[in-house]
């Protein structure tokens, strides 16, 4: 049984999947009560299930980017869920999981989480039979220094994720713009993606073992910090 998780985002999402199947779905979009609902939604779902923990033999999480304090709470409980069981953990980014939902797409994809001021963090991927694979390093760039990469690399490109409705008329300039209801991730899709380009990032587990956040960009207070002195 798979526990996968997802808290890098506005939106909570937990699932647990077994034998191809999800068996459960959890979203909950009230980023200020992710340290409250997750845990309490594992043990709720696994109980549903009637199941327990110790049926959990793998745990998949997201480990960015996006809120850093969602992503602690996110990789903190699934390393410590895969220490507790003897379990392994695997990762993914909220940016591969959103892009899933476009795997059978026949157009170049953009998944975007919005980091405010004009800026995303994105990744870029093509698809073969519901095959995604990376095309370029994740990285953080400013719409218009998003846009005009697209713009010199592909014609028809797909752009979903946490989007800013002010920005769409510059992506339709280089695609169109996803259905708002496929843009929320789903933690229950981490089992099934088929991921290859990884290897463009520079992507490491703390110890081999427990999943390390990625974060893209420093955090506000560090940010300041660096100001200071």
């Amino acid at each position: 049984m798979k526990l996968c998780i997802d808290t890098t985002t506005n939106v909570c999402t937990v699932a647990i999947v077994n034998d191809n199947k999800v068996l459960c779905e959890r979203t909950y979009n009230d980023k200020l009560k992710h340290s409250e609902i997750l845990m309490v939604e594992v043990d709720e779902m696994i109980k549903k299930l009637d199941k327990t923990s110790s049926d959990i033999d793998e745990v998949f999480v997201t480990n960015g980017p996006g809120s850093f304090t969602g992503i602690r709470i996110g990789v903190t409980a699934a390393n410590t869920i895969a220490d507790t069981l003897g379990i392994n953990v695997n990762d993914y980014t909220v940016l591969d999981v959103i892009a899933e939902n476009f795997s059978y797409s026949n157009k170049i994809i953009c998944s975007m989480i919005y980091a405010r001021n004009d800026r995303y963090y994105f990744g870029v991927y093509d698809s073969e039979d519901g095959n995604l694979e990376l095309l370029r390093p994740y990285e953080a760039l400013t719409i218009d220094e998003i846009i005009d990469e697209l713009k010199s690399n592909y014609d028809d490109v797909i752009f979903c994720g946490d989007l800013n409705e002010s920005h769409f008329d510059k992506m339709k300039e280089v695609g169109v713009v996803a259905n708002n209801a496929l843009n929320i991730p789903k933690a229950g899709v981490m089992p099934f993606i088929k991921l290859s380009g990884r290897e463009k990032c520079d992507i490491e587990k703390i110890n081999d073992k427990f999943v390390k956040p990625i974060y893209l960009e420093k955090s506000q207070a560090e940010k300041m910090g660096a100001k200071n002195d």
